[in-house]
C-alpha cells in the first residue's frame, strides 16, 4: 500500500460521502436561505435562459440531437434550440448553423433559470446518460412546462421508467437500431436480390 487514499474514499472517510449523494436534495432544502445572500446583479452564466419563441428544445446535442434537430428544422424552421453543456460541441454546432446554447439539464440551477414559454411543443432529452434524461422529465413534470417530451432509451427498463415518469413517447436505441438495421438489410440484399431474379 503506497498511502494513498481515493477520492471515494476521503469521501467516505469525512463522512462527506451521504452529503455528495444527496447533495441535490441538500441544496433544494437550503435554496431559500441561499438566495437571500446571492447578489442583485447576476453573472452572466446565471442569467435567466429564455426560450423566446421557439417550439422544439431538444437538450443533448451529440449525434442523436444533432441528428434530431436537423430533421426537426425542417417541420419548425428557426424554432429549434438545442442545449448541451460541452463547449466544443456547441461551437461545433454553432458553425455548423445550428442555434445551440450552454446549459447542464442535470443541474438545479439550470432549471431554476429556465423560463417556462406557451410557444414551446416538443423536448426531446437525447442525453447520452439515462439518469440525466430522467432527472430532466422529473424537473420538466414538476415544472410550469406544457410540452410534449420525448426522450431516448438505450435499455427497455430504462424506458418503462421514463414511460412511468411521464415522458410522452420514448425510443429505444438498440431497439430501433435494430429493426432499422435489419429493413435497410432486407430492402438492400434481399428485396433487390428478389428484383433481379
Amino acid at each position: 500500500m503506497d498511502g494513498h487514499i481515493s477520492g471515494s474514499s476521503k469521501l467516505k472517510l469525512f463522512g462527506i460521502g451521504p452529503i455528495h449523494k444527496n447533495a441535490d436534495i441538500l441544496y433544494q432544502s437550503l435554496r431559500p436561505q441561499l438566495k437571500r445572500l446571492q447578489r442583485k446583479k447576476l453573472h452572466l452564466e446565471d442569467q435567466p435562459i429564455e426560450l423566446g419563441q421557439m417550439q422544439v428544445v431538444i437538450l443533448g446535442m451529440g449525434r442523436i440531437g444533432e441528428g434530431a434537430y436537423d430533421m426537426l428544422q425542417q417541420y419548425y424552421p428557426d424554432l429549434v434550440l438545442g442545449i448541451d453543456t460541452d463547449l466544443d460541441k456547441i461551437q461545433h454546432q454553432i458553425e455548423s448553423g445550428r442555434a445551440v446554447i450552454q446549459g447542464d439539464a442535470t443541474d438545479s440551477d439550470f432549471w431554476e433559470k429556465l423560463a417556462p414559454s406557451k410557444d414551446l411543443k416538443l423536448v426531446l432529452l437525447a442525453m447520452p446518460h439515462h439518469h440525466g434524461n430522467q432527472y430532466a422529465l422529473k424537473q420538466l413534470k414538476s415544472g410550469e412546462f406544457n410540452a410534449k417530451i420525448a426522450a431516448i432509451a438505450q435499455f427497455a427498463d430504462e424506458a418503462e421508467k421514463l414511460k412511468r415518469l411521464g415522458a410522452d413517447e420514448v425510443f429505444n436505441l438498440y431497439n430501433e437500431a435494430g429493426a432499422g438495421f435489419a429493413e435497410h438489410v432486407h430492402s438492400q440484399l434481399i428485396a433487390n436480390k428478389k428484383t433481379a431474379e
